[in-house]
């Protein structure tokens, strides 16, 4: 499971459900938690110099850059291409799901989200390295998983 110093930023333009996934998150231990309520906020957190993030919780639909195309604009950093996503969406549709794989998400949780669902994907994506991070997306984005 990821240390309880891991910085997280959780993502999303519902102010509960950021409010949920945080407080879950905080009766866990971590303490090293960031709220943002739309991707260019996230963004604002990156390209801060002092800081480094270890896991993006993210929704998918969100106003301005949907969680897809936050994403991809992360992803094309060298300094954030191992950092763990999981994105926690309302959207089932296959389509969204394979869209949000293919763009560098490591997993995907429908909403509503259970706090064993959710620390059961945090343990499995803490569980893979880096490299296995990238050959999973790389994988992905050449449709060969």
């Amino acid at each position: 499971m990821f240390p309880k110093k891991t910085k997280i930023i959780v993502c999303d333009d519902s102010k509960l459900s950021r409010k949920v996934i945080t407080n879950t998150l905080i009766e866990e231990g971590y303490t090293a938690i960031q709220q943002a309520e739309d991707a260019m906020k996230v963004i604002d957190y990156f390209q801060r110099k002092e800081e480094r993030y270890d896991l993006l919780l993210l929704d998918f639909n969100m106003p301005g850059m949907n969680g897809v195309e936050l994403i991809q604009n992360i992803r094309a950093s060298k300094n954030y291409r191992s950092l763990r996503v999981i994105m926690i969406s309302a959207e089932s549709e296959k389509s969204v799901i394979l869209s949000a794989l293919k763009s560098g998400v490591n997993d995907f949780l429908l909403k509503p989200v259970t706090k064993e669902d959710l620390l059961k994907k945090m343990e499995s994506v803490w569980n893979k390295t880096p490299m296995d991070l990238q050959s999973d997306i790389i994988d992905r984005s050449m449709g060969t998983s």
